[in-house]
């Protein structure tokens, strides 16, 4: 196989599972939730577990997240997104990361007045993260379209998150490469 036949990440600028930040992450949330039947909000909770993988160059940094969330609004629905990806991006000052993001939820189930479901939520938010050695903690803002397809109105939720991204190292480990000594080098 030639060298150019094989894989190699070493090419990639973006998301390079060898070089790029891999985070696990845990959010807990405040979301204000409006059926578009309806004119006022209520409150709810939001519990998030994902990952994340983030290229940092210089002075930027884009990134992508995958995350699952358990959300429960009382006077509404208990409802379980499955799937979200965002994708991020912003500026490094030192420590201090600002980044927006875009993205949806690929499916949430909830219950409450009857089961309802729904895919490809759109989202947007704003964020400020802090760097600490090994993680990062942030505080950020979104807005959603909660669109259900079949089950109860779709709504609009608001929402302020607080997050905690621990590194886990890379996503991938770099292959050893061989040893003068080796019988495989020429």
């Amino acid at each position: 196989m030639s060298a150019r036949a094989k894989l190699s990440f070493a090419s990639w600028p973006l998301l390079n599972p060898l070089t790029a930040r891999h985070t696990r992450s845990l959010t807990l949330g405040l979301v204000e939730f409006r059926p578009l039947s309806e004119q006022s909000d209520s409150v709810g909770y939001s519990l998030g577990f994902g990952e994340s993988l983030t290229t940092v160059r210089g002075g930027f940094a884009a990134g992508a997240i995958q995350e699952h969330e358990l959300r429960f609004v009382p006077k509404d629905a208990l409802s379980l997104s499955l799937s979200r990806y965002q994708w991020e991006a912003g500026p490094r000052l030192g420590p201090v990361e600002p980044m927006a993001r875009v993205g949806f939820t690929l499916l949430h189930l909830d219950v409450g007045h009857g089961v309802s479901f729904g895919m490809f939520s759109p989202r947007v938010g704003f964020g400020l993260w802090l760097s600490l050695p090994h993680s990062r903690v942030g505080v950020s803002a979104f807005t959603e379209y909660f669109w259900r397809w079949l089950g109860n109105d779709s709504a609009f939720v608001h929402g302020l998150t607080l997050e905690f991204q621990p590194d886990v190292g890379p996503l991938l480990k770099p292959k050893p490469i061989s040893s003068p000594s080796s019988p495989g080098r020429q």
